[in-house]
C-alpha cells in the first residue's frame, strides 16, 4: 500500500459534499485519506486517487493507525448524521453519530499531534435568526438535535483549542446542493 506524506483527512469523503470536496482536492494534486463508514456514503462516490479505509470515526486505533501511516496534519470533517427532520424523531442518534462520535475523532486526533480541523458544521445553530441576512455573529439558539448537536461540537472545538491547541474552522452553510461531474446528492 501507498504510504503518503502530509495528506488531508476526510472523514465522510463518500459523502454528497465530502465527494465533492475530496474530487477538488484530488483535482489540485493534494494527497487525500478517506475513512467512512458508508451508513450515508456511497461506494462509487470513493475517488480512485484517494486512499480509502472503511470503518467508524470513533474507532480510535484505525484513526490512529490512518494518522500514523500518512502524517496526517489536517482534517475535514463531514462524517455526521444531517437530516433535520430524523434528528426530532431519533435525537438519540444525533447525539451519538454527531457529539460522541466526533469527541472520540479529535481525541484521537490530538493524541497524534493533529492540530488543525475544518468542521462541516450547519447554519441550523443559528435556529430563527433575528435579522436577515443571517450573519456569523447571529446569536446561536438551535431549534432542533441537529442543529444542537453542531452547536454542542462547535463549544467542544472550542475547549479543545484552549486546552490543545487544536484548531478549527466552522463552515455554516445552509443547504448544500448542486453536483461534482457525475455525482450528485443520493439518500438511498
Amino acid at each position: 500500500e501507498q504510504i503518503m506524506k502530509s495528506a488531508i483527512l476526510i472523514s465522510g469523503g463518500a459523502g454528497y459534499i465530502g465527494s465533492a470536496t475530496v474530487a477538488y482536492l484530488i483535482s489540485r494534486h493534494q494527497p487525500v485519506v478517506i475513512v467512512d463508514n458508508f451508513s450515508t456514503g456511497h461506494r462509487d462516490a470513493i475517488h480512485p486517487q484517494a486512499i480509502f479505509y472503511q470503518g467508524d470515526i470513533q474507532d480510535e486505533s484505525l484513526i490512529d493507525l490512518i494518522c500514523q501511516r500518512h502524517h496526517i496534519e489536517s482534517v475535514i470533517h463531514f462524517a455526521a448524521s444531517a437530516l433535520v427532520g430524523e434528528s426530532m424523531i431519533h435525537p438519540d442518534l444525533y447525539y451519538v453519530n454527531n457529539v460522541a462520535a466526533t469527541a472520540c475523532f479529535t481525541r484521537s486526533l490530538i493524541r497524534n499531534q493533529v492540530r488543525r480541523l475544518v468542521f462541516s458544521s450547519t447554519a441550523a445553530t443559528y435556529g430563527i435568526p433575528t435579522s436577515m441576512p443571517i450573519v456569523e455573529e447571529e446569536p446561536q439558539h438551535p431549534i432542533n438535535p441537529y442543529g444542537r448537536s453542531k452547536l454542542m461540537i462547535e463549544q467542544i472545538l472550542d475547549d479543545y483549542d484552549q486546552a490543545y491547541g487544536f484548531r478549527s474552522i466552522r463552515l455554516r452553510y445552509f443547504n448544500a446542493c448542486g453536483a461534482y461531474e457525475n455525482w450528485g446528492e443520493d439518500h438511498r
